[in-house]
């Protein structure tokens, strides 16, 4: 089970360079998309046909991280932001 969260958790680990760069293409679309349906199919499964906590459980702390992960993508996209004129000069001259 802390392996299945794990797994569905993973891009998580990026979430420092998202909000840094303003930018979610660090972390992989597919793989946030596909474990959020995973988790809340088996969270369902887990809940309403055999209800088991051993099966909603992780799954519905997956899916939620997976959720995060959507957010992220919505929120930042997974293009980096385009400096403005005057921020791109600003750096260029902080090179010089």
């Amino acid at each position: 089970a802390a392996v299945s969260v794990g797994l569905m958790a993973s891009p998580l680990a990026n979430i420092r360079t998202v909000l840094q760069e303003k930018s979610a293409r660090s972390m992989s679309f597919p793989l946030s998309f596909f474990s959020f349906l995973t988790g809340l199919s088996w969270t369902l499964k887990g809940t309403f046909i055999s209800p088991d906590p051993a099966i909603w459980l992780p799954n519905s702390l997956g899916a939620s991280a997976a959720a995060v992960q959507l957010y992220l993508f919505a929120k930042f996209g997974s293009r980096p932001k385009v400096k403005s004129k005057e921020e791109a000069s600003k750096g260029s001259r902080d090179l010089v």
